[in-house]
């Protein structure tokens, strides 16, 4: 059966990995997507080489004790790219990042496209296109270095903006054509945008390498449990069958933390069992 996932601020924040590594595995996970370098304000990015590095060794040391892979981690968001000194700043962030993953061991590093504009409109989507390949063309040798395969992730944009659907992610990757680039898809931002999933996951093809799985509705990005909002899940598991994934069936998605114990612990075990569910429907011959 393949692997399943989920992000690690479900379990855990930067301090308490172990307890929480060993209560995912406990409910069933085989892996966890490191979250300890998304956040503008992690601590991490101050931490010196020195310090940096003992963290690192100790998570994954708890990791390998838990007997869970750190299969993923999601580069910085929100980042601010509007100039060319901003830029540089969230560029030094994510080789930082990539560099971590290395050391943890961690194969898939998401990475959003640039935003110069923000959410607004673009006065130009070759602009923001030349500025989102000139981050990914400086990124590569760092990813290379350290057995990291980068994952450009498709957006919740609105029609008409760079990177507004899957094809726009397809046609980045194979343009670029590096095997150490691949894609990312999110089942909500697909939701959002209005791509069909089942086309957009036969789209992608042998480029997806990560997957964000979480349900949505009204046409919002919510993070929704899978099966509790309006995305058709018999169409995503019916494309991943069929392009053969082999990857971690990984969900973005957690339990509240305003869910009362011991409530939240059974409903942590059944979005564990709705991830392996998933994973077996995929492999069903």
């Amino acid at each position: 059966m393949l692997k399943t996932g989920i992000i690690s601020t479900a379990y855990f924040g930067y301090n308490d990995y172990a307890d929480g590594l060993k209560k995912a595995k406990s409910h069933g996970y085989d892996c966890v997507d490191f979250q300890g370098f998304i956040s503008p304000s992690s601590p991490l990015y101050a931490y010196g080489e020195t310090e940096l590095r003992n963290y690192l060794d100790a998570l994954k040391s708890a990791a390998d004790d838990a007997g869970v892979k750190l299969w993923q981690m999601h580069g910085l968001w929100p980042h601010d790219d509007a100039t060319k000194e901003s830029r540089a700043e969230v560029l030094l962030r994510h080789k930082k990042a990539i560099e971590a993953a290395g050391r943890l061991g961690v194969k898939y590093f998401v990475l959003h496209p640039a935003m110069p504009y923000g959410w607004g409109q673009e006065p130009s989507l070759d602009e923001v296109y030349d500025i989102t390949a000139e981050r990914f063309y400086a990124l590569l040798p760092t990813a290379r270095e350290n057995g990291v395969v980068l994952c450009i992730e498709n957006m919740p944009f609105s029609k008409g903006h760079s990177f507004s659907c899957v094809k726009d992610i397809k046609d980045f990757v194979r343009r670029i054509d590096d095997e150490n680039l691949k894609a990312c898809f999110d089942s909500g931002h697909c939701f959002v945008t209005g791509d069909d999933h089942y086309d957009a996951i036969k789209l992608l093809g042998s480029d997806l390498a990560a997957l964000h799985l979480h349900d949505d509705r009204s046409g919002q990005d919510r993070h929704l449990i899978p099966f509790q909002g309006d995305i058709d899940w018999n169409k995503v598991i019916a494309a991943l069958r069929e392009i053969n994934f082999s990857g971690c069936i990984s969900l973005e998605t957690a339990i509240s933390e305003n869910t009362p114990q011991p409530i939240k612990e059974h409903m942590q075990i059944s979005l564990a069992e709705i991830a392996r569910y998933i994973a077996r429907e995929i492999t069903k011959k």
